[in-house]
Order: C-alpha cells, then structure tokens, then sequence
C-alpha cells in the first residue's frame, strides 16, 4: 500500500525501482476479514539497515510506549498527539515525525473497523 507505485496515474503500491542493499524498504499490508480492515508496516533491509534508521526506530519505539503509559481514562486524544510531538521535538526528530512538511499527518493512532482508519482517532483536531 506504500510506496511510489507504478506511474503518476496509480502512485501507491509498489514500484519498478530496484531495492539496493542495505536500504531501507518499507512493507505496509492492507487486510480485509469478514469485512473487517486493518493494516500493518514494517521496515526491511536486504543487508543490514542503517544506523540513522535504526536510530529513528527506537526514538519511535520510545514514543510509543511513553505515550501508552499516558492512556487512561478521561485523556483526550489531543493531549496525547500533542505530547507524542513534544516527545519527537526533544529526541531531535520533530522535523520528521508523521511526515515531512505538507505530508505530515494530523494523527497518531486511528481505530480499525469497517474502516480501515475508523474513530476514535487520536489526532490534533478539536
């Protein structure tokens, strides 16, 4: 579901470019069951991924699992998207983090339904 794709007129999915060693390949599956969607990323290398990927991997991991300890009732959603930022300004991936630029996207966390991005979604909007 990620990727370039094959032209301007299909752009996600996979592309004709040819994965070169150590670079990093991103996978994201897109799946249906019983009319049930969910989706699921993961980053590959063919070699060994570089350092400065590895490096932003356990920045993201840490934000994960420091936003989790922060879920408890009553939280509004906001809070928690705001801090996830807070926490990638100060790890020095802010400018990275959910996107770059105008493709940065305005969530952290999306329910999975119906739906492949359904509420609650955890995100800067009001």
């Amino acid at each position: 579901m990620g990727g370039l794709g094959l032209s301007p007129a299909f752009p996600v999915g996979a592309s004709m470019k040819k994965i070169k060693r150590n670079e990093p390949i991103l996978v994201d599956f897109g799946i249906s069951y019983h009319g049930y969607h969910m989706d699921q990323t993961r980053m590959y290398a063919i070699g060994s991924m570089p350092d400065i990927f590895v490096g932003a991997y356990e920045a993201c991991r840490e934000i994960h699992y420091r936003v989790l300890d922060k879920v408890l009732e009553g939280v509004i959603s906001k809070e928690l998207f705001e801090y996830s930022k807070q926490l990638a300004d100060t790890m020095g991936y802010g400018d990275y983090y959910l996107g770059y630029g105008h493709h940065k996207v305005r969530f952290l966390a999306h329910g999975i339904g119906v739906e492949l991005a359904e509420l609650p979604l955890h995100c800067s909007y009001p």
